[in-house]
Formats: structure tokens, sequence, C-alpha cells
């Protein structure tokens, strides 16, 4: 269908320190064209937003500069949480908690005064799926941000069982949130 939400400009949506991540929950239902995730203008000067193209790739556009290293694919019929994180000279793309591919050096302005989206990209058309919690911050956040973001989100932070037997009388704790094999260097 054509759903999608659109928000009129506002200052609040400038990000005047050329920080900016934005986070979303995506479950594709399939593909067809360039489709939409989280959009403020496309292609122009100012804009960014995160989009799949009709290969199944997860891009991060800053002002009409793409960053996607590896083309990492979404698949379809599953809930992922897709992430962009854009620092004012590095973008990265995030997907299921953790970086896609490489770092993309861009030193552009996001300053884009058009509409924002959610689930429609300029141009091209709507999201073929569903969109949930989506959150955009005027803050570039860490990995370890993106990580715990993404295990919240799959209820890693809960756990079912009994609480006592997994802590001892030494203070050790365990946790189910970060990975320790897996590396972020955000410069």
């Amino acid at each position: 269908s054509n759903d999608h939400i659109g928000v009129n400009h506002n200052e609040t949506l400038v990000m005047s320190s050329n920080n900016v991540s934005f986070e979303a929950w995506v479950k594709v239902a399939g593909f067809n064209n360039y489709q939409g995730i989280l959009t403020k203008g496309y292609g122009g000067s100012g804009s960014w937003g995160m989009h799949i193209r009709n290969d199944y790739s997860l891009w991060f556009d800053v002002a009409g500069t793409q960053c996607n290293r590896n083309n990492q694919v979404l698949q379809t019929g599953t809930w992922q949480y897709t992430a962009g994180v854009y620092n004012g000279s590095i973008a990265k793309v995030m997907l299921q908690g953790l970086q896609v591919g490489t770092d993309c050096a861009i030193v552009r302005t996001i300053n884009s005064t058009d509409q924002l989206r959610i689930g429609r990209m300029p141009t091209y058309g709507t999201l073929n799926g569903l969109i949930d919690e989506v959150r955009i911050s005027n803050t570039a956040r860490s990995a370890s941000w993106i990580a715990a973001s993404y295990k919240s989100g799959i209820d890693a932070f809960v756990n079912y069982t009994t609480e006592e037997s997994k802590y001892t009388d030494d203070a050790w704790l365990i946790s189910n949130v970060f990975d320790a094999g897996v590396y972020a260097d955000w410069g």
C-alpha cells in the first residue's frame, strides 16, 4: 500500500551539530523498487535517511552520498533492527545491532527543510512492509548504544529463569547484552 507518515519541517529536525542517529525496526514484505525507511529529503543538499534498494540492500544517505560498504541484504518476513549513525565526518550503517561493512567518510551538512517521511522515499516509493519503534537523535550514538538498543528490542535483557542461580556470593554478574567477541572502533 501507500501508507506512510509525513511530518512537516520543524526546526527540531535540523541537525545543526551535524550529528544524527536513527533507528527503526523493519519487517519487509517484498522488494520491488527503492523503499524508504526514514528520510528527510533525498539525494540533495542537507538530506539524510535510510532506505532499501531493489537488490534488498540497506543504504544510508547523507546529503546525496550513499553508504553501504558490503551490500548487506535484508530478509523478508522477519523483524530486523536498522540504524544509521553520522558524526559529521563518518557514516555507519547498522543491522541487528552491528555495523555493516566499513565506515563511510562523508563530510556534508545535514540541514534539510524537507518533510520527514517514515516509510517513504521521495521520488521512489513506500516501504512494502512494517516499521516500528522509530527513534531519531541529534547525537551520533555509540556502537554500544546501538547494540544495547537492539538487545533490548529482542528482550535480551529479560531472563525468565531463577535469578538467584545467575549470581554468586562473589559479586560476579553475567551479561547477555554485550558480545565480547565483537569489536567496534568509532575513531
